[in-house]
């Protein structure tokens, strides 16, 4: 370990840290998953999320043709412009759900 790279655990991945939590690499360095999830949903899981919105939208589109033609067209825009707004609240809402740095996260229980 005399080259200065972080010690690998055998299966590969990073050792635990000598307080219990994992080291991060480099693209995340001085962050932890609890950390980067204050800021809501990562990149790669809104993709995900808008990309299925819009993979249901082109389902909708393929398979709703025993719909009548004037109702086809703006259900799968109202699809669409749902499906959008609630990953826009959802990003949000995971942004507020984080505590404040410095306050305490477990409430005393109530007997």
């Amino acid at each position: 370990m005399s080259d200065g790279s972080t010690p690998r655990s055998p299966g590969g991945g990073p050792l635990p840290a000598a307080d219990g939590r994992r080291r991060t690499e480099a693209g995340t360095r001085g962050r932890d998953r609890t950390e980067s999830a204050a800021h809501g949903l990562h990149r790669a899981e809104a993709i995900l999320f808008v990309g299925g919105v819009f993979a249901f939208a082109f389902l909708m589109l393929v398979f709703g043709s025993p719909l009548p033609a004037e109702v086809y067209l703006p259900l799968v825009g109202a699809w669409i412009v749902a499906g959008l707004t609630f990953v826009w609240w959802f990003d949000r809402h995971l942004a507020r759900a984080v505590p404040a740095r410095g306050r305490a996260t477990n409430k005393p229980k109530k007997r």
